[in-house]
């Protein structure tokens, strides 16, 4: 599965987001890790945006650290995407638009 640099840049964002509300709070990782029964290595793979962060537990971190779960969305910058990835994406979208309007199921498989 190929991971697209806009992911990437959306998983550091709140990583970096994460360590930086982590720190001022005071606790290390292994803290935090507890709080939301992880790994401390697992934490810090969140913490550089290597590891996404599924929402499931981007809620118990906001919890651990008393914030409102938006406070990770906060200021993200809208992805910039050249002429070629909108192509790309559009063509894509078209073509998935395309196979759920056939209705013989035979052409689907």
């Amino acid at each position: 599965m190929q991971i697209h640099t806009e992911e990437l840049d959306i998983n550091r964002w709140i990583g970096r987001k994460l360590y930086e509300v982590r720190s001022a709070a005071g606790l290390n990782r292994q803290q935090l890790a507890n709080k939301i029964d992880v790994s401390g290595p697992q934490l810090t793979k969140y913490e550089n945006g290597t590891n996404q962060i599924s929402i499931a537990k981007l809620i118990l971190i906001a919890e651990a650290l008393s914030l409102d779960l938006d406070y990770f969305f906060k200021d993200i910058k809208p992805i910039e995407w050249d002429e070629k990835t909108a192509k790309d994406r559009s063509f894509y979208l078209d073509v998935s638009n395309n196979f759920m309007q056939i209705k013989d199921m035979a052409y689907k498989k």
